[in-house]
């Protein structure tokens, strides 16, 4: 008989697995389920667990210590079998995990850019099918857009390229058709036309800041010395997550990279909006990072299109155009 547990199956939709009820998470363990029981240590208590450890998904001796402190915390106790709690991960650990992971899941957020902080924006704007800027949008004090191109590089990790995949094209598209409008074009560097690099990383738990910053790394790894290109990364942040996030001032080694874009393999909006609306953060500046558009027209709107009849995003205001053409990442 199999327990289907809920293992972390939370706000984020973590998936779930199945369980029996005979066997327990011991010392030697190995693979996703064992990651998710790390996942939710590092996330709710803060346990310190190696990073070899972390890498592998292996049920080491610091999985295992970090199991211990959980469970003696809690008072997680078999009495039919036992005095006092030990190191394997049963049922109830598990139900303990779960409980604790979706309310941890109900009050954490990824610390990237895309926060809903709405900003105001001149009146009379109105989109327009055909991506046009509308003549009511001119204001007197209208941006200056800089007819420039914008140098993105776009990786994706290994399991998201076989397992989700992501509609690179259609989104590179529909970034082209907005900046064409500004005479603006979009240059997707080291690559043909679709993602430049495949990066070997276990991306299943993109949400802990330890992974968002690994991945960057992992990336300059694969292909260094950028600097003035925007990364791109699509990875798998879970089917409930933002569509993306831009991050900034993220450090490794004393070296602090300039933002940067992860794109969620598992969770794509239906206009395919996310790289540009991305983009776009990672143009502001810091003090301005995490402002959206109100209009849920627009690119910059604070969440992708989820359904289908509801407007389309996919128009750029001459402001947010402004930004990208006086980005780090213009030329």
């Amino acid at each position: 008989m199999a327990l289907n547990s809920n293992l972390f199956k939370g706000s984020r939709g973590l998936t779930a697995c199945e369980i029996n009820d005979a066997a327990h998470f011991t010392i030697g363990k190995q693979g996703d389920d064992v990651g998710r029981i790390q996942m939710a240590l590092l996330a709710i208590d803060s346990l310190k667990i190696e990073r070899q450890e972390l890498l592998s998904k292996t049920y080491g001796q610091s999985t295992a210590a970090a199991v211990l402190a959980f469970k003696t915390k809690r008072r997680i106790i078999n009495y039919s079998y036992e005095k006092k709690p030990d190191n394997i991960v049963g049922k109830m650990t598990i139900a303990a995990l779960d409980r604790e992971m979706c309310l941890w899941e109900a009050t954490h957020r990824q610390p990237g850019d895309c926060a809903p902080v709405v900003r105001a924006t001149p009146t009379g704007f109105r989109p327009q099918l055909n991506f046009a800027v509308p003549s009511s949008a001119v204001t007197e004090a209208q941006p200056q857009v800089n007819r420039r191109t914008l140098r993105i590089y776009c990786s994706i990790t290994k399991k998201a390229s076989i397992e989700n995949g992501y509609p690179l094209g259609r989104a590179v598209q529909l970034a082209k058709d907005c900046l064409s409008n500004f005479g603006m074009f979009l240059s997707l560097e080291f690559s043909s036309g679709g993602f430049a690099d495949t990066i070997d990383f276990v991306d299943d738990q993109m949400f802990l800041e330890d992974q968002v910053v690994l991945l960057r790394q992992a990336s300059e790894t694969v292909r260094s010395d950028s600097p003035n290109i925007l990364r791109v990364i699509a990875c798998r942040m879970g089917p409930n997550n933002n569509f993306g996030e831009t991050y900034r001032d993220r450090s490794i080694g004393g070296v602090t990279f300039p933002p940067f874009v992860f794109l969620n393999a598992q969770n794509v909006s239906l206009d395919v909006e996310t790289l540009i609306h991305e983009a776009i953060h990672a143009a502001l500046p810091a003090a301005r990072a995490k402002e959206h558009d109100p209009e849920d027209f627009s690119v910059f709107f604070r969440s992708g299109r989820t359904e289908q009849g509801a407007n389309n995003h996919t128009v750029l205001k001459p402001e947010r155009a402004a930004a990208l053409s006086n980005s780090f990442f213009a030329i």
